[in-house]
Formats: structure tokens, C-alpha cells, sequence
């Protein structure tokens, strides 16, 4: 099961990229507006997270993702 911390992650990846395909279809819509605001709210907490995650040990990181991966067959991994 994910922890708190990866599910923000894969929500602010999911949101940055919204932001990024947005950017380069309709730099100047609302929408576009509204979708690099939505990343730029969640930005720090990510980061946040993301910096504890690059602290773990390489191995450590690895193991999680596989276990992750192996869970998602079944439902189970972030998406």
C-alpha cells in the first residue's frame, strides 16, 4: 500500500504534468492558468516529500518501487 508521501508524489507529478501538456497546447487559456496554479499550490509539500525520499538509500528506494509495482498488479501500487 502507498504511503501518504508517494501518493502526494504521483499527485503532483499528475498535476505537473497536466500543467506541462497545458503550457504547450493553450499557454494563454484559464484553464492553462488555473491547472499551473493547481501544481504550483501543491509544489511545496512535494517538495518537501521529495527531498526525504532522495535521503533514503538508493537500495531502499528500489526495493519500494518494485514492491510497488508488484502491488499494482493486483490493484494495490500508486498510479
Amino acid at each position: 500500500m502507498p504511503t501518504e508521501q508517494e501518493r502526494q508524489l504521483v499527485a503532483a507529478r499528475k498535476l505537473a504534468t497536466r500543467a506541462a501538456v497545458a503550457l504547450v497546447r493553450e499557454p494563454f487559456a484559464p484553464d492553462t492558468v488555473t491547472a499551473v496554479q493547481a501544481y504550483l499550490a501543491d509544489a511545496t509539500q512535494a517538495l518537501a516529500s521529495y527531498a526525504q525520499l532522495q535521503m533514503l538509500p538508493s537500495e531502499v528506494v528500489r526495493a519500494r518501487i518494485a514492491e510497488l509495482t508488484r502491488g499494482g498488479r493486483s490493484g494495490e501500487a500508486c498510479s
